[in-house]
């Protein structure tokens, strides 16, 4: 998000679903690399797949995540045009 310019005006995105497909084993302090894509861009939504993997590539963990904007009220709000635009640059 940093790199897309979005920090200064992140709004409040609670995760909706969130899904994991555990393929290797990860232990305290290894290191590991995290990839994160927009899939989708929804009108208040916006889907992540993403993985991580090990310096040498190996894949250990997969999975997605979607998220949705909400208003001051708590209820899903459409995605300002400036997000909408930086995340549809960035799509997989």
């Amino acid at each position: 998000m940093r790199s897309l310019g979005l920090l200064d005006d992140w709004a409040d995105y609670p995760r909706r679903a969130v899904e994991a497909e555990y393929l290797a084993v990860l232990r305290f302090e290894d290191e590991f690399e995290v990839e994160l894509v927009p899939e989708k861009v929804g009108t208040s939504s916006i889907t992540y797949g993403w993985e991580i993997r090990r310096p040498d590539g190996e894949v250990c963990i997969r999975g997605r995540h979607t998220a949705v904007n909400v208003g001051a009220d708590g209820r899903p709000a459409p995605l300002s045009a400036k997000v909408r635009s930086a995340l549809a640059g960035a799509q997989a």
